[in-house]
Parts: C-alpha cells; sequence; structure tokens
C-alpha cells in the first residue's frame, strides 16, 4: 500500500488545499472513456485529463501496433470472412482498437463474390496497369533472353471458337533492354482486386516470336501495385503468405507478436480508464463541486469529517469581579 504524502496544514504535491489529491477518473463517464481508450489508445485518459499518462498509452501502444506492421510489410492484421468468428489472432490485435476495425470490413469486402482473379473470359475491354517482375524464359535458347522486367502491361482478349486468345502488348524494359513485346498463348493470370500486399498477382505470356526456338516459352510474372483502400488490412491469399513466410521468415512471427502485445496493453488502458489506477496516494478524491452543482438534487453529499479531525476549542472562562 502506497502511504499518503499529506501532511497536517500543508497540502500535498499535486493535492488540493486541505493535502487530498483529485481522482480525475471519478469526475468523467466511466463508460465514454473506456470506449474512447477502445477506439484511439490513450484518449480515454485525455478524456479525464490525465495526459501524461494518456501519452505514454498513445505513444507506446500505436507504435508497438504499427511497427509490427511495418515489419511485417502490412500482411500482419486481416480477417477472413469465410470464418465465423474473429480468429483468436485478430480478436486480440482488435484490443488496439480503431486501427485494427478496418480488418473486419475488408475480410467482408475481400469475400464478396465480384472480388475474384480476372481470366481471359472476364476481360471485356482492354486493361492497362503497370507492371513489375520479371521475363522468364523456359527451353531452349532461353539464355540471355529474361530478365528484371519493368513497364506497362495492355491485356485484351479475342473469343475464338474453342475458347479466348490473349492479346495486347507489354512495353518497357528487361533488364537494360527497351523492349516492346507482344502477348499471346492463353495464360493470364490477374489477382483479385481486394486482398492483402501490396501487389496483385500477375502472369502473362509472351506470343511467338520467329526468331525464337520453336520450343522457347516466355512468361511475365509480378505484380501490379494495389491501392491503399485495396490493400491496407485485407486479407492475403495463401500464395501471398506463403511468399511472405519465404522472404521475412521469423521477422513475420515477431510483426505478429508485435500486434498482439499492442491489443493486450490497449486492455489494460481500458481498464485503467474505466477503473481508475491500481495504485494512488490513498487520499484521492473529486473535485469540489461549484454552489450550482451542490444545490442539484444530482450533487453528492459532501464527506462526512471525524470526530478526530475537528478540534473544539475551550469557552473562555468568565471571572465576575467582586
Amino acid at each position: 500500500m502506497i502511504e499518503s504524502n499529506t501532511t497536517s496544514g500543508q497540502p500535498a504535491p499535486g493535492g488540493t488545499a486541505d493535502g487530498q489529491h483529485p481522482a480525475l477518473w471519478l469526475e468523467a463517464n466511466p463508460w465514454i472513456a473506456g470506449i474512447l481508450a477502445f477506439l484511439i489508445p490513450g484518449a480515454g485518459h485525455f478524456y479525464q485529463g490525465r495526459w501524461f499518462k494518456g501519452a505514454i498509452y498513445f505513444f507506446c501502444i500505436l507504435g508497438t501496433f504499427i511497427g509490427g506492421m511495418k515489419l511485417g510489410e502490412g500482411v500482419v492484421v486481416y480477417h477472413k470472412a469465410d470464418t465465423r468468428f474473429p480468429t483468436f489472432w485478430y480478436a486480440t490485435q482488435l484490443l488496439a482498437g480503431g486501427i485494427a476495425i478496418p480488418a473486419y470490413f475488408q475480410g467482408l469486402r475481400a469475400a464478396n463474390p465480384d472480388n475474384r482473379s480476372v481470366d481471359l473470359a472476364g476481360i471485356t475491354s482492354p486493361i492497362t496497369i503497370p507492371f513489375e517482375g520479371e521475363l522468364k524464359a523456359i527451353g531452349p535458347g532461353r539464355d540471355g533472353v529474361g530478365g528484371p522486367a519493368r513497364g506497362t502491361l495492355t491485356i485484351t482478349s479475342e473469343r475464338l471458337a474453342f475458347g479466348y486468345e490473349l492479346g495486347g502488348r507489354f512495353k518497357g524494359t528487361v533488364g537494360d533492354r527497351d523492349v516492346d513485346l507482344p502477348l499471346g498463348g492463353s495464360r493470364l493470370v490477374l489477382g483479385p482486386r481486394i486482398g492483402g500486399g501490396a501487389g496483385r498477382a500477375v502472369e502473362a505470356s509472351i506470343g511467338k516470336n520467329p526468331n525464337d526456338h520453336p520450343e522457347l516459352q516466355r512468361l511475365l510474372i509480378g505484380t501490379t501495385p494495389r491501392s491503399f483502400i485495396d490493400s491496407f488490412e485485407a486479407p492475403p491469399d495463401q500464395a501471398t503468405l506463403n511468399e511472405i513466410y519465404r522472404r521475412l521468415g521469423p521477422r513475420y512471427d515477431m510483426a505478429v507478436v508485435f500486434t498482439l502485445i499492442a491489443g493486450l496493453l490497449n486492455l489494460f488502458a481500458i481498464w485503467d480508464c474505466v477503473e481508475g489506477p491500481a495504485y494512488g496516494f490513498g487520499d484521492e478524491k473529486p473535485r469540489e463541486r461549484t454552489a450550482t452543482a451542490t444545490n442539484s438534487p444530482l450533487a453528492t453529499l459532501p464527506a462526512a469529517t471525524t470526530a478526530a479531525s475537528v478540534t473544539t476549542k475551550p469557552a473562555p472562562a468568565i471571572v465576575q469581579r467582586t
């Protein structure tokens, strides 16, 4: 137990004139404080006037959560709508407050039947997208053909008697060479618009070149950027998760742990707002009410003074002169 710092006739440091410390958490609505603390770490303490503690919670909890997101390349917090209830991991991350809420709605958006991979049959008009990845060559004569690729893809589709034919062009660079390659064949993969990760998977086959070996196949494999609103806390597909694990390894697990810690820390912050601090000076009381508040029927009665705190001076003796 922490003893009071009050002394007789002297106000305690930070206390009131009668030596008691103000209990700021008792003067604000605890429900409002708890809701604010959940939505934004530290906001409930700001509402209660506890600025220093609120600032500590705000920077520590949000810093830990955002640090985990950054460490895991943004593919750390997500909710899959095909599960009946949020997973244990997401439920714990959700305790971090408003910053984790978008994942729930992103899961619903990603589960929409319209959010699916695009195939040749789904292309009704030309699609132009930026591309970054590699040109992969397979088969005889592949030496010196492939390499890192960056540029612009224009994708079209032509319906044939027994299927669809890929059309369009890739304009950009492969290695240090400028290229303008025609697309062809029937290989096309364009990942869903809404999903985890900053890149949307792209695969497209390159058309035959008369100068190439007849068995040489060329394939563009890479990504096209997703918008922030379509990627932030959206659920990744299994291929994206596998790629993240392959590149980050244990660093990805550490990123998840950071977001879980942030959620658990905010749980303590919410409790601290609703119930007050676990330890204090031991003599806290709310500020004195104004005269108007005191006269109100809802005003609380003043605390009763104890007999030990009241000193009574004896009445002066009356001396009669004779």
